[in-house]
């Protein structure tokens, strides 16, 4: 089996065309069994500022065809897939570790993508999309993440992007309390 990564993130796409492939939680579970139905094992992780697709399977057209099921039909569009990043095996890996440990974001150290990697593997956990090789990847990366945190303190600030926003306008304005 070879796990491969598709996404677009805050790195390759300003917020207007992330939002194209953005997949909203209606379609996520028709997604999620489309996924598994032609991978075998899938997980989906779509936030605001990411959207990637990890899967485990043997097709050597993998890209091109998470390319088309990502973009839903807009597989087309240059601007689109000029946006995309693909993975495969140990970088498929290392790039969720990169993730979940929130090494990838857009502020290093957040404490929100953790949770949601992980709300996105319980949910294709729910939908039947996973199977021993997502499963053991996606357990490893919480581990990974948990012991970055623990040995390097990069999460000691507990920063997210609103927090940080907020912080400047403080600076910025003299507080914000009459504002």
């Amino acid at each position: 089996m070879k796990i491969a990564a598709l996404g677009i993130s805050h790195k390759t796409a300003p917020a207007r065309v992330r939002e194209k492939v953005s997949v909203k939680s209606s379609r996520l579970p028709a997604l999620l069994g489309e996924l598994a139905g032609e991978f075998g094992e899938a997980v989906l992780l779509s936030t605001c500022n990411r959207t990637e697709v990890y899967v485990s399977c043997l097709r050597q057209d993998v890209k091109e065809r998470l390319t088309k099921a990502l973009l839903n039909g807009s597989h087309r569009n240059k601007e689109l897939r000029s946006r995309l990043y693909f993975y495969s095996g140990v970088e498929a890996a290392e790039h969720l570790f990169r993730v979940a440990s929130s090494l990838d974001s857009m502020v290093v150290g957040e404490t929100q993508i953790l949770g949601q990697v992980k709300e996105a593997y319980r949910t294709a956990l729910e939908q039947n999309a996973t199977g021993g090789h997502l499963n053991r990847l996606f357990q490893h990366s919480f581990r990974v993440a948990k012991r970055v945190r623990s040995e390097t303190g990069i999460g000691r600030g507990n920063y997210s992007v609103s927090s940080l926003a907020c912080r400047l306008a403080e600076e910025k304005l003299g507080g914000l309390s009459d504002k």
